[in-house]
């Protein structure tokens, strides 16, 4: 080995924790699940790079009714209460200030509606069926 690479490396590692080049900031979440009319949601979106702490909002668009985004976190949590689907923009802005932003949608699904049909025999009575064989001619 050789003496001086002992030296170096340390350096290295410092100037890399006090600030050295940092990944750009970017949003990894590309898409974000469904939810059932009703049904409780807790997603986040994620990012990579930048320097903490993020700071989230909804610039476009508006998320489905009952869902909030945590500005600190990127959680979305709530219970969906309208069906639909609802599109916006999220940016993210980091300590560093540069930003990045994605656009997302969540479908809320609907309720399945139970099928109602009237009951056969109560528009039909139980009555015995007569049938006359048709004559041959």
């Amino acid at each position: 080995m050789r003496p001086g690479f002992l030296k170096v490396l340390p350096l290295a590692l410092s100037m890399a924790a006090c600030g050295g080049s940092v990944e750009q900031l970017a949003i990894s979440t590309t898409s974000l699940p469904d939810v059932a009319l009703g049904g409780s949601y807790d997603q986040k979106i994620n990012v990579t790079g930048g320097e903490i702490p993020y700071t989230f909002s909804i610039s476009a668009g508006a998320l489905p009714a009952g869902l909030e985004l945590a500005a600190a976190t990127a959680q979305i949590r709530g219970q969906a209460t309208t069906a639909g689907r609802a599109t916006f923009t999220v940016p993210v802005t980091d300590a560093g200030e540069p930003s990045a932003r994605v656009q997302l949608s969540i479908y809320v699904q609907p309720q399945a509606s139970a099928l109602s049909t009237p009951r056969l025999d109560a528009t039909f009575p139980a009555a015995p069926l007569h049938a006359t064989p048709a004559r041959p001619g």
